[in-house]
């Protein structure tokens, strides 16, 4: 039941967040790229659209939404756990910062942007971690410890591959940081630092929480 729940679920992420992902960037090529004026050709204002990490976030949930559907099949263990992981924290990462951070500043949403924005920032940061829940915890298939120190570590690579992109694209656009909270130019390098120090020292505590409780759940289920 809960497996059926979880494929279904994992659909829905990929539908929603896969044609999300899609007009998120036709969307980049009718409306003026805002946030920095300099990008007026289609390819920048394309870069710069998917360079934000909701736009990365959101690729990565729909993707392991049609993981959950197809069962994963021909992906590795580890790479599937990984990529589980990553999905979860990443969209949770993307919902609780806009809701809480930059939803009181953003402008109205209009035309595309009023599908877009409630997937991207609402709807996918429920569901990946929601499904993943489901699938880790009351799911039957039978794996693995979902989170262990090797799959955390490696979840933190995409997190960082996308912290060093933004860095470079700061550097070589002489300025453009798509949130303004690792913005060094206006914050300089220190404040910038400590920001992306602090985000990441909330998710590996996330993490090792789940992995404590994860470990105290197999250690109840094998008494």
């Amino acid at each position: 039941m809960i497996n059926q729940l979880v494929r279904w679920l994992g659909l829905i992420m990929f539908l929603l967040g896969g044609s999300a992902f899609i007009l998120s960037g036709i969307n980049s090529q009718i409306v003026p790229f805002e946030n920095w004026p300099a990008f007026t050709s289609g390819p920048e204002k394309l870069l710069a659209n998917y360079s934000y990490f909701t736009l990365w976030s959101n690729l990565l949930g729909a993707l392991v939404g049609l993981g959950y559907f197809t069962n994963f099949r021909r992906v590795s263990p580890t790479l599937a756990k990984v990529v589980r992981i990553d999905a979860a924290l990443m969209l949770t990462v993307t919902g609780l910062i806009y809701n809480l951070i930059l939803r009181a500043t953003a402008s109205p949403d209009e035309g595309i942007e009023l599908y877009t924005n409630p997937v991207f920032h609402i709807i996918m940061p429920i569901l990946a971690p929601l499904t993943w829940i489901l699938f880790m915890f009351f799911g039957d298939t039978k794996t693995e410890r979902e989170i262990t120190l090797t799959t955390t570590l490696l979840a933190l690579v995409i997190p960082a591959v996308w912290t060093i992109w933004t860095v470079f694209r700061g550097i070589t656009t002489g300025g453009y940081y798509p949130y303004g909270f690792i913005n060094a130019d206006k914050l300089g390098w220190p404040v910038a630092i400590r920001n992306i120090v602090i985000g990441i020292i909330v998710v590996l505590s996330v993490l090792l929480d789940i992995i404590i409780r994860s470990g105290r759940k197999s250690r109840i289920k094998k008494g």
